[in-house]
């Protein structure tokens, strides 16, 4: 690897939620939102998911990471890092 190395997946699943976090409460949006944003977008999830991916509990699947990043005007990388910027 290079200097900049990939952040393990605990680390990478807990950093990805606290961004999300930090998106939503920029965009004043709740959990709840996103649930509902993500279903009609057609990624229906359960709101016990949408937790656990903001908790740092369980990473969102690559196309629900797209559909997320859709959803909240943003980028993939930008709210899904795989490496320290």
């Amino acid at each position: 690897l290079t200097a900049l190395q990939a952040y393990d997946t605990a680390e990478r699943k807990v950093i990805w939620g606290g961004l999300v976090r930090s998106r939503l409460c920029s965009l004043n949006l709740s959990a709840e939102d996103l649930r509902t944003a993500l279903a009609a977008a057609g990624y229906p999830v359960t709101i016990q998911a949408v937790h656990k991916w903001l908790r740092g509990a369980a990473a969102p699947t690559e196309d629900n990471r797209d559909a997320i990043a859709r959803v909240l005007f943003s980028t993939t990388e930008a709210l899904f890092p795989r490496s320290p910027r």
